[in-house]
């Protein structure tokens, strides 16, 4: 999990996309051997305003995250 506070939702992409391609580029050596690593993301963003309670946005990035993996993995989804 990555809090982002002051963030709105097209900055959490920006950054979240930023974080996969950073993670798609980087060499990862595991017993001698490079790894291939992706990862996929879910994101939500929350107003600070808003009602909406920690564990509501918590399951709404999580769905979002398995949307990216259903999706083909290596992703970032926003929580719509």
């Amino acid at each position: 999990m990555v809090l982002l506070p002051g963030c709105n939702s097209n900055a959490a992409a920006k950054l979240s996309e930023r974080l996969r391609k950073a993670v798609e580029a980087a060499s990862f050596l595991c017993e001698g051997q490079e790894l291939d690593v992706t990862v996929s993301i879910g994101c939500d963003v929350r107003n600070p305003e808003s009602d909406l309670a920690t564990e509501a946005m918590i399951n709404r990035a999580d769905k979002a995250l398995y949307e990216s993996k259903a999706n083909g993995r290596n992703r970032v989804t926003m929580a719509s």
